[in-house]
């Protein structure tokens, strides 16, 4: 079952795209009961942020990056759709 962002605009709290990974990650921090953000670009929500997620983004980009990296150029809208023999190299 596809997971839709209409689903969770009563439980995720909005956030900009311009926020950075760093900030994310800290509000994640802060609330241990939030397990998503809804992407705000252009007052349109335009993603979801897991928090698994921006943990892995903030992982993978360091410490020292976080800062420099807005959200809204890691999450897209766009639903990724692969087949079951899909190659985890694929995407």
């Amino acid at each position: 079952m596809p997971v839709c962002l209409g689903d969770f605009v009563d439980t995720a709290r909005p956030i900009s795209a311009s926020s950075t990974l760093s900030h994310v990650v800290e509000l994640f921090q802060n609330d241990p009961s939030a397990q998503y953000f809804i992407l705000v670009r252009d007052k349109r929500p335009a993603g979801l942020i897991s928090r698994t997620l921006a943990f892995d983004f903030a992982v993978s980009a360091g410490a020292g990056n976080q800062v420099n990296l807005p959200i809204g150029e890691l999450i897209s809208a766009r639903a990724l759709i692969l087949k079951a023999e899909t190659p985890i190299q694929y995407f």
